[in-house]
């Protein structure tokens, strides 16, 4: 029988899978900053954040725009900047639209309680957003998920979040000239949140 050196990275025909804490994963950050700027941490596992396209950052750039020209000081908008997630868990949500706090999270990072909304832009991440992502972001109770889904030129809402089965109980798909309300955010036009 051949071996090749693959019993120590192959397990039930599965590649294997290191899995590592939040202090061993924030450890490694220190050492290795460029790779902790492009990674997170999902369920114990580190996943590369894919290198992401003009349309993705000028997506990005424009929803937080409009959220600063809107509200001003009223919120924390955080940007690719890490939450309290479930468990082993440091996801970097593209946009975060948190309470407002005078330490700008400096003592710690905002939970499920803290957070109005959590954006992702999709391009080539739709499947990890809409999978990986949301599963997380619905296990930590965030109430208010939108996925700016630039592959479908949509806007996906999800709501209702079911942490014990790690997904949201209501999802709604909104389009251009389409306008979505939040409850603490008020209305919005999706055109907001698509590529221009």
């Amino acid at each position: 029988m051949i071996d090749a050196g693959h019993s120590e990275v192959i397990q039930n025909g599965e590649p294997k899978v290191w899995r590592f804490t939040i202090t061993e994963y924030e450890t490694l950050s220190e050492e290795l900053y460029p790779t902790y700027y492009r990674s997170e941490l999902i369920d114990g596992i580190i996943y590369r954040k894919p290198t992401t396209h003009t349309a993705h950052e000028a997506v990005v750039n424009l929803i937080v725009e409009y959220f600063y020209g809107r509200y001003q000081r009223g919120f924390t908008i955080r940007i690719k900047s890490p939450i309290e997630s479930y468990g082993e868990s440091v996801p970097k949500p593209d946009v975060a639209i948190c309470e407002h706090r005078k330490d700008g999270y400096m003592s710690d990072r905002p939970d499920s309680s803290e957070i109005h909304l959590l954006i992702e832009v999709a391009l080539s991440s739709l499947s990890y957003d809409r999978n990986k992502k949301k599963g997380n972001y619905a296990a930590a109770g965030v109430t208010h998920y939108w996925i700016a889904n630039l592959q479908d030129d949509q806007l996906e809402v999800y709501t209702q979040p079911d942490p014990a089965n790690r997904t949201y109980r209501k999802s709604e798909i909104f389009r251009r000239g389409e306008r979505v309300t939040h409850p603490v955010l008020g209305e919005h036009s999706v055109d907001e949140f698509l590529a221009p």
